[in-house]
């Protein structure tokens, strides 16, 4: 009983609703126009932040492999300096060098692209120095270390 009762009220209410909007078409058509356009609105500039969203992250990330990339090739360098291998260690530092180079182009806002840049010519002297034949101290191989750290925690 209770089910017949609730199924007539609805018709009713569906029936009463549909004659209200077929003796106002002009008020309800405008209503719903308004509707329409906030909608549309709203649609535009929710997918412009997600897009702007998405680009931010993506030259986040991008800048955080490339350093992750340069710190990589720096720790191989130290390995290979140790064990007194120095044509492959300016090899590694000059990968390094490229890692941080792309590093900085996709780094541009807040000052992380100046600091990788920096970095990147601190260690394309390293390999320099390495490739003429000159010895490369520890300190100054662990002083790039930290300096490589301090990026990654910008």
């Amino acid at each position: 009983m209770l089910k017949i009762l609730g199924i007539t009220v609805l018709l009713g209410s569906v029936f009463l609703l549909g004659y209200y909007t077929g003796q106002r078409p002009a008020e309800v058509r405008k209503a719903v126009k308004e509707l329409s356009s906030e909608v549309i609105d709203t649609t535009k500039d929710l997918s412009r932040n997600v897009i702007d969203t998405t680009q931010g992250l993506e030259r986040t990330l991008r800048y955080r492999q490339g350093v992750v990339d340069a710190k990589e090739r720096l720790l191989e360098a130290r390995s290979d300096l140790n064990d007194k291998n120095f044509g492959d260690a300016a090899k590694e530092l000059a990968e390094a060098v490229t890692h941080l180079e792309q590093a900085g182009l996709t780094g541009e806002e807040g000052g992380k692209a100046a600091n990788a840049k920096a970095l990147a010519a601190k260690i394309k002297d390293v390999e320099g120095d390495l490739s003429k034949g000159r010895t490369v101290s520890r300190e100054k191989m662990s002083a790039i270390q930290k300096e490589l750290d301090a990026l990654l925690k910008q």
